[in-house]
């Protein structure tokens, strides 16, 4: 979970982990290894953990490794993650050019900006295969 977005508060956060899982059986449900992992509760999950990055390289760091390790990995994308701002705020970001950005003027003088933004990603495997990896990451929180 991304932990350098100040607006990805634990509500926020929770909901991206749970699109994350979500996403996860969507593609991979039907796999043994996840069935196996499914299995190890009653409930139908097994361990789950969620470490804190604290900036968008080290998702790309992981990602890379999960590619040359064979993990299965997935970056979420939130296609409308939205923050309440100021004027001044939207002024500065409609004339940036970075990011394509919608802007709704709200009675109260604030500014929703909404954009796509990654906020998290999953990676499945042993713990064993993962440690070398991940260690070093703080649990989210």
């Amino acid at each position: 979970m991304r932990n350098d977005l100040e607006s990805l508060g634990f509500g926020r956060a929770s909901a991206q982990a749970s699109h994350a899982a979500n996403a996860f059986i969507h593609k991979y449900g039907k796999r043994a290894d996840v069935k196996e992992w499914q299995n190890q509760t009653k409930q139908g999950f097994g361990t789950a953990i969620v470490l804190a990055i604290n900036n968008v390289g080290t998702i790309g760091e992981i990602e890379a490794c999960a590619k040359r390790k064979k993990f299965l990995f997935e970056k979420v994308i939130d296609p409308d993650y939205r923050i309440v701002t100021t004027l001044e705020i939207s002024y500065l970001l409609s004339h940036s050019g970075d990011t394509p950005y919608t802007f709704d003027y709200l009675e109260d003088g604030k500014v929703s900006i909404s954009r796509k933004e990654m906020t998290c990603a999953y990676v499945f495997g042993t713990k064993e295969d993962l440690d070398p990896y991940l260690s070093d990451l703080p649990l989210y929180g």
